[in-house]
């Protein structure tokens, strides 16, 4: 505290601050406690203003895949409203002139669209004059183009899983709980042979079998159109949902840098296939010899070109 009546701090120039000092000694620009509070409340302003822009990015692109398909479609397409301030909001107007029999109808509609905290997505498109048709055909139009356009399915609140949707997710549960049916079936009666995984082979031969009692058509080893002089085939190919499946299973000489490589190459090699839309790549790795498995599944979850690719790594 000061003995002078003074402020104990200095301003910016280096004199001696001349305001009038609270009990700490400081004035109410200097104290260290309103200094700190104005500190905190500079950092969350500057992250809220970076989340928004990051989400304001995703908005955008999301809004651009929209108009696209709008423009596509035969409508015309207007800002509505961008919220910059959060960057999860916005909307778009849409129009479109419709000939019945020689009249002139103009049917107006609004797409509303929510950027959730959650990473989902949140759209509706209401019809805003007296003419609403071709609304459901417009607003069907954008989920399949989203769909295509990002790597996780975006559709609308409530609307109900594709059958291509709810057959990745069928896969996608079979394959976390992979190990767990692995581990079982060593836990024989009277310890009775059983199918010890000990390679890649015997992931195939127990995972054909799992997927068999899932799907109708499945086709192990299928071939894909021959690149560059060489053929391949694909472990599993899932033909009426357009889902292939590539098996890999660690060990000592194949790691993260090892299986990433390999699965850069098969996703290449894997484009050329007709009937594939969707590569899962299934990674087993019971003996925990992957040091960052999340970031594998990260860097190569997602859309290559027109094929989606989605990596699932398993471990105890």
């Amino acid at each position: 505290m000061t003995t002078n009546g003074t402020c104990a701090a200095l301003t910016k120039a280096g004199e001696p601050c001349q305001r009038k000092p609270s009990l700490t000694g400081y004035c109410s620009t200097h104290n260290p406690e309103n200094i700190a509070k104005h500190e905190q409340k500079r950092q969350r302003l500057e992250k809220e203003k970076q989340t928004a822009l990051t989400q304001g990015k995703t908005l955008r692109e999301i809004l651009t895949v929209m108009r696209i398909t709008c423009k596509g479609k035969g409508w015309r397409v207007s800002a509505g409203h961008f919220d910059e301030k959060s960057g999860r909001h916005a909307s778009l107007e849409v129009s479109r002139n419709f000939d019945r029999g020689g009249i002139q109808d103009t049917v107006h509609g609004k797409l509303d669209v929510t950027l959730r905290k959650d990473g989902s997505l949140r759209y509706s498109l209401e019809g805003t004059s007296s003419y609403k048709y071709g609304l459901e055909d417009l607003i069907a139009a954008i989920q399949t183009d989203l769909y295509q356009a990002f790597s996780i399915p975006l559709r609308e609140e409530g609307a109900p899983l594709t059958a291509s949707e709810e057959a990745l997710q069928k896969l996608e549960l079979l394959l976390r709980r992979f190990h767990r049916i692995a581990h079982q079936l060593t836990q024989r009666h009277d310890n009775q042979p059983t199918l010890i995984i000990q390679n890649e082979y015997d992931v195939q031969d127990l995972l054909h079998a799992q997927l068999l009692a899932l799907f109708d058509d499945v086709r192990a080893e299928d071939p894909v159109p021959i690149q560059a002089g060489s053929s391949s085939r694909i472990d599993f190919l899932l033909k009426q949902e357009k889902i292939m499946i590539e098996v890999k299973m660690t060990r000592a000489g194949l790691r993260d840098r090892d299986v990433s490589n390999q699965l850069i190459i098969d996703i290449e090699r894997y484009r050329a296939h007709p009937d594939g839309h969707t590569l899962v790549c299934f990674v087993y790795d019971p003996n925990q010899y992957l040091k960052n498995p999340q970031s594998l599944e990260n860097d190569l979850s997602r859309k290559h070109d027109h094929l989606t690719v989605k990596v699932i790594v398993c471990s105890p």
